[in-house]
């Protein structure tokens, strides 16, 4: 089993695993390097930390980021019975554009062992150990082996792309090895059909299967064995595969020439009660025509949103199993409680002055960071319109109001709000967000503007006694002194408020990331200590700064009017949390 790097990512039927530190009850991993010194896994190449990862050699790097990833299945999973892995990193090759990332899987699969909850189905050596409760596969046997090619690292594979062995999820442009390890895992520990996939004809792997051994290599894929079961009987995983409206509609219950046409017929679901729940129906499965190799069957479909660890493209960095683990609990695993409830959905409260829940998974926090960062870079770019107009209008510009208007809503592009919906756009194509943030994000955007437009530009262009006009409240300023004032004012709010937005995003990520000390949300948005550090310190002193220039009208000349201005930016801030933080 292999996976590969093209300019779409193939993912296909490969594992690791490794142990960290496990909570109560966690599945105990063992990890065997297997690699010679000075080589893959134990490279003594210094490198710089990066993203969380402290070691500064390539090899304690990789172990690392390998060991992270691990220790997510670890916690995700219960069981008592050790899972040992052989790994490796060898160098695999591959050209500019396209490269094999690594190949493994489960070394063995067990059929009628004691325990098995079901007869005449094949298993993953490591479940079948759980639910034995013993050592199907032999003492001294690893269950998972893995080999990831060292050779992502230099700059001929896949040109300017690296190994990012980063643990934040940041992995840019590069590879991210964490995801790539889980979703391997994953296919080792139970995520794999048995519906054979055609078989290698000549060339270098005659006879093994298409897909997962590079794609038959000299040779050709023979095609006529599609549909029927690999060794004979189905997997665990297959019991769950249904072809909606088909009769028969259970791959186990179709022959061999039904079974094949399902499986490239694009309507394939995963029908557990777990998947179930956690989806809230029955989940796509990839099975698109022509059939590919080491894809079709095995992995969820692209349609998933958002997107799922286990589809048959890379998506970019996903540290949360998802729904492979509520298919997991289908198949037989014992599930750890606090996982299933975040795998798919959002309800711990963040708590404190602001709504909104703690994001389930990475996809949903990067989603919700994004639109914080387009929701502070509007009220900023909004508030600066707004100036230019008042600007204009004491000047006597005709096109004051005509030219705010481009500015705020429509300019080919480079309008405020222009800039915010392309945001939105971006993320649509990336399909991080659920359906409720990108929805939320729309409302967030008119609720802003109309906020902007309404009675906080009444507050700040609140001297003289010729109204603005145009869709804005507030009055033309009576003088270039007052102008400065207020355009001033509205200034140091909008920074408050796109501070006080920086906090909550840098509090959602310590949250979902837990990380010990927590995040001092309120310190970082108020009063810090030591004092003059917190966002509303910074605040009331550039706003006593301004009032002491004296050029400021009588409704802007005290610390209390630039005080209610900031209590009305940070509510607003703090009342729309739950837009690009959902409960749901």
């Amino acid at each position: 089993m292999r996976y590969a790097r093209s300019p779409r990512f193939a993912l296909s039927l490969c594992v690791a695993l490794l142990a960290m530190a496990r909570a109560a009850g966690a599945v105990p991993i063992t990890v065997n390097y297997n690699d010679g010194a000075g080589e893959g896994f134990n490279d003594t190449t210094a490198v710089a930390p990066i993203g969380g990862n402290p070691k500064v050699t390539l090899g304690e790097q990789r172990k690392f980021a390998f060991e992270f990833a691990m220790g997510l299945w670890s916690s995700a999973l219960q069981g008592t019975v050790n899972i040992e892995i052989d790994a490796m990193m060898d160098p695999l090759g591959g050209t500019a554009t396209s490269a094999i990332l690594g190949f493994g899987g489960s070394t063995t699969i067990h059929i009628n062992f004691p325990g098995a909850p079901f007869a005449n189905t094949f298993y993953s050596a490591a479940l079948a150990n759980q639910l034995s409760g013993g050592d199907v596969n032999g003492a001294g046997m690893a269950e998972i082996q893995i080999t990831m090619n060292s050779d992502v690292d230099n700059s001929t594979v896949l040109g300017n792309v690296d190994w990012y062995y980063g643990t934040d999820a940041n992995a840019g442009s590069d590879d991210d090895f964490v995801t790539v390890v889980l979703h391997e895992l994953g296919h080792g520990l139970g995520f794999f059909s048995e519906v054979d996939g055609g078989t290698c004809v000549g060339g270098s792997n005659a006879g093994r299967q298409c897909g997962r051994n590079a794609d038959c290599p000299g040779g050709t894929c023979d095609l006529s064995t599609l549909g029927t079961w690999v060794n004979g009987f189905p997997a665990v995983y297959d019991r769950f595969l249904i072809q909606a409206a088909a009769t028969p509609p259970r791959f186990i219950d179709m022959t061999d020439t039904q079974r094949k046409a399902a499986s490239t017929s694009g309507n394939v679901f995963w029908d557990g009660a777990n998947v179930v729940a956690a989806h809230g129906g029955n989940a796509k499965i990839y099975a698109p025509n022509p059939w590919k190799p080491g894809s079709n069957i095995s992995h969820w479909d692209i349609s998933l949103t958002p997107n799922e660890l286990h589809e048959p493209v890379y998506t970019g960095p996903i540290h949360n199993p998802g729904l492979s683990l509520a298919a997991f609990a289908d198949e037989g695993w014992t599930v750890a409680p606090t996982t299933t409830t975040t795998t798919t959905t959002t309800t711990l409260p963040f708590g404190g002055e602001d709504p909104g829940c703690v994001p389930a998974n990475q996809n949903r926090l990067k989603c919700g960071d994004t639109i914080v960062k387009a929701a502070a870079k509007l009220f900023k770019a909004v508030d600066k319109c707004h100036c230019t107009q008042a600007k204009a209008r004491l000047g006597g510009v005709a096109t004051a109001n005509t030219d705010e208007e481009a500015c705020e809503e429509s300019n080919g592009g480079k309008a405020a709000k222009e800039k915010y919906d392309a945001v939105k756009a971006k993320l649509v194509t990336l399909g991080i967000c659920t359906p409720t943030q990108l929805a939320n994000m729309d409302t967030l955007r008119d609720d802003l503007l109309a906020y902007l437009d309404g009675g906080r530009n009444a507050g700040i262009y609140c001297d003289g006694s010729t109204p603005i006009g145009g869709d804005d409240m507030g009055n033309v300023p009576s003088s270039t002194n007052v102008l400065g004032c207020e355009c001033s004012a509205g200034k140091n709010a909008a920074k408050l408020y796109a501070a006080a937005l920086q906090c909550h995003f840098k509090n959602a990520d310590s949250v979902f990331k837990q990380k010990v000390p927590p995040f001092n949300e309120e310190a970082c948005e108020e009063t810090s200590s030591p004092a003059g550090k917190g966002a509303h310190d910074k605040y009331t002193a550039a706003a006593a700064k301004l009032i002491a220039k004296g050029t400021c009208p009588p409704c802007l000349d005290s610390a209390a009017e630039h005080e209610a201005l900031a209590t009305a930016d940070l509510g607003v801030a703090e009342s729309k949390n739950d837009k690009p933080y959902p409960c749901e």
